[in-house]
C-alpha cells in the first residue's frame, strides 16, 4: 500500500513540476501598437467640427445637439478616415432605441445628412447611435469574414 501511495505521490509531483517548467505565454496588448492606430471619425455640423475620435468608447462618445440648431438650414457630415492600406468598404448606420436601423449609407467613408432629415430620425426619441461596419473589398475575403458593427458615438437631442 505504501508503494502505491509513494508512486502516486511521485507521479503527482512530476506532473506539477513539469507544468511549472512549461511557460505559457498569453497575448499581451501592446499599448504602443494601440496608440499607433491611424483611423479617425469626425462629425461636422455646417462645416464646424463638433466631434472627433480615434477609438470607440461608448462611455465618452456622446454629442449633444440642441433642437433649436436643427430647426435651421444645415447639414451634418460624417467622415471616417481609414488606416493607410485598408481595403474595405465602409458603411455608416444610425440606429434608434432597441437597435432599430433608422438610416444607412453603404460603401462610403463620407456621408451627409440634412438637419431636417436628422430631426426626423430622432422622431420622439432623444438619443440615437452612429455605428460603422467595414467589409473587405476583396469578395473572396468578404464572403468568409464575420462583420460586426462598431459603435462610434451617440447623438443626444437636448432642448
Amino acid at each position: 500500500m505504501k508503494k502505491l501511495y509513494f508512486a502516486a505521490l511521485a507521479a503527482l509531483i512530476a506532473i506539477s513540476s513539469c507544468a511549472r517548467s512549461q511557460k505559457t505565454t498569453l497575448p499581451v496588448l501592446d499599448e504602443s501598437a494601440a496608440s499607433k492606430q491611424s483611423w479617425k471619425f469626425i462629425i461636422t455640423m455646417n462645416k464646424k467640427q463638433v466631434f472627433s475620435m480615434d477609438r470607440p468608447d461608448p462611455r465618452i462618445n456622446t454629442v449633444l445637439i440642441s433642437r433649436k440648431s436643427l430647426a435651421t438650414q444645415g447639414t451634418m457630415e460624417l467622415t471616417y478616415t481609414e488606416e493607410p492600406g485598408a481595403q474595405v468598404n465602409r458603411s455608416f448606420i444610425i440606429t434608434g432605441q432597441n437597435d432599430k436601423e433608422l438610416w444607412r449609407r453603404d460603401s462610403s467613408s463620407h456621408a451627409q445628412l440634412s438637419y431636417q432629415g436628422l430631426l426626423q430620425l430622432f422622431g420622439d426619441q432623444n438619443t440615437i447611435s452612429i455605428s460603422t461596419i467595414a467589409i473587405p473589398s476583396d469578395p473572396a475575403l468578404a464572403a468568409v469574414v464575420r462583420v460586426r458593427a462598431v459603435h462610434l458615438c451617440f447623438l443626444k437631442l437636448i432642448d
